[in-house]
């Protein structure tokens, strides 16, 4: 019978902190310009509100605010996405 588990069973362990990215984060790990108007024009299309500051933080990056990137961390239980906001200038974000 062909070994079909979820495991390969030459698995190696390793820690947390040997598979982190450490330093600065590669670009691919922030939402584009286009993904960032995508978002709002499908907020909009749908009804829904986003919080403020996270609007703002995507208009920005849509924008091409060279100064604002939005990190995509995952999803939440609900299927919401978690982003991490980077500013240079959090004031003109925050209102």
């Amino acid at each position: 019978m062909p070994n079909i588990s979820d495991w390969p069973n030459d698995a190696v362990v390793c820690s947390l902190s040997q598979v982190l990215v450490r330093g600065s984060i590669p670009p691919q790990y922030f939402l584009s310009s286009m993904a960032c108007a995508g978002i709002l024009r499908r907020s909009e299309a749908r009804g829904k509100t986003l919080p403020e500051p996270l609007e703002r933080a995507l208009r920005a990056v849509a924008n091409r605010d060279p100064d604002v990137r939005i990190k995509m961390l995952g999803f939440n239980q609900k299927g919401d996405p978690v982003v991490r906001i980077e500013a240079q200038d959090w004031t003109a974000l925050l209102g």
